[in-house]
């Protein structure tokens, strides 16, 4: 059981903490609304484009999954007519910037020839490896 003191002792930590970052919170916040409205409409899904689709992630669309790409592409954009509206504000202060002396290693990438790399495996697909089979045509999609 906690004694009153330790309750004390935590919570006045809790205080102290939030004063020192009380600093690195941002003076003026940015508000904006998205205008639904505004946004653009959602290019059209033609058939090639699904099948080209399905075919890259192995899933077979149903409609209510084609709403849903809809929906995401929509939300996608409102995000971009946010971005264009905040160029010039200030970013968030990141405790990751301040981080001098670090002490994981820094990869440094190695030159690797594709073709030595591609002879590990016995499934591969247009110079991807594929695991465990290579993948099978999905039937064509039609709506």
């Amino acid at each position: 059981m906690y004694s009153r003191l330790h309750l004390f002792k935590s919570k006045a930590h809790i205080v102290k903490q939030s004063r020192s970052l009380k600093n690195f919170i941002p003076q003026k916040v940015y508000q904006n609304k998205i205008n639904y409205d505004a946004l653009e409409p959602v290019q059209s899904l033609d058939d090639n484009l699904l099948n080209h689709l399905q075919q890259i992630s192995l899933l077979k669309f149903t409609q209510k999954d084609i709403n849903n790409l809809k929906e995401d592409i929509s939300m996608a954009n409102a995000i971009f007519q946010c971005k264009e509206k905040t160029k010039n504000v200030e970013p968030l202060y990141s405790v990751i910037n301040e981080i001098s002396n670090c002490p994981t290693r820094e990869d440094i990438p190695e030159l690797c020839d594709k073709k030595a790399i591609l002879e590990n495996t016995k499934n591969k697909i247009d110079d991807y490896f594929v695991s465990p089979e290579p993948n099978k045509e999905l039937d064509k999609f039609t709506l």
